[in-house]
């Protein structure tokens, strides 16, 4: 369950984040989602060199804020780094914990910024739970039954250390922005079902480099075709025909 997959390769990956943590140890919320990106990727490489400003893009933190949560990871033990020689960049090494049980949040919702980072908690929460019904329901024999979600506020205030007041302004956020729909908010139990995800592969930043070159080559074409009065098709098919023409040419 540690091994979390390639982003390149698993349309829908997870950080995987022990609730051990959020038991046994005082962290933030940024700290506990900076421990799930750091596992994440050590967990596959068995090595680990990302940088406080990558960690800060991916979480929508900022840089100060990361190197304060890693601060906070170092002096628990839960992380260790090593300088590279040369100063160029650091080694951190995640140490194996014994844990058993684990919050999934899918990294398209760690990834969006319309969410504050106490309800991605909170999501991942229920998202584990879906899953764990979903197993059962596949153990019956039962694929089609409805997934909903039948838990107290006070559970979830107590798996992740908050308050039941914090819970309902968090699912109540979760619902505005569509991630979930409250059948049942009546009194301290909650009926939920999880919005699907829109299960988009997440670009890296060479892909968006290359995707966002295309889109600014069409406006542009586009702007002179209406400044010349030309109707010449600008698709990326036949603009990357254009350019292929040219370097010929040259």
């Amino acid at each position: 369950m540690n091994n979390v997959k390639s982003e390149k390769t698993n349309i829908n990956p997870n950080l995987h984040i022990p609730t051990a943590l959020i038991k046994n140890y005082r962290l933030s919320d940024l700290a506990l989602l900076v421990y799930g990106e750091l596992n994440g990727l050590y967990s596959k490489h068995k090595q680990c060199f990302i940088t406080d400003k990558a960690l800060s893009e991916r979480l929508n933190r900022s840089v100060a804020s990361i190197q304060k949560a890693i601060r906070d990871l170092k002096n628990l033990g839960l992380i260790t780094s090593k300088q590279k020689p040369n100063f160029k960049g650091r080694n951190i090494t995640v140490p194996p914990l014994n844990a058993k049980k684990f919050l999934l949040i899918p990294v398209v919702v760690v990834r969006n910024h319309d969410l504050n980072i106490g309800a991605k908690l909170l999501y991942g929460s229920l998202y584990s739970r879906q899953k764990k019904k979903e197993k059962e329901n596949t153990d019956k024999h039962q694929e089609d039954a409805p997934l909903i979600i039948c838990v107290t506020k006070s559970e979830l205030a107590d798996e992740l250390q908050k308050s039941p007041r914090t819970i309902r302004y968090q699912l109540k956020e979760l619902e505005k922005n569509k991630y979930i729909n409250l059948i049942s908010n009546e009194g301290i139990n909650v009926e939920i079902t999880l919005v699907p995800l829109k299960m988009t592969s997440i670009l890296s930043g060479s892909d968006k480099k290359s995707k966002n070159d295309i889109h600014t080559a069409i406006k542009f074409w586009q702007k002179v075709r209406s400044s010349t009065g030309t109707t010449d098709d600008c698709s990326p098919d036949n603009l990357c025909k254009k350019r292929v023409s040219t370097y010929a040419k040259n």
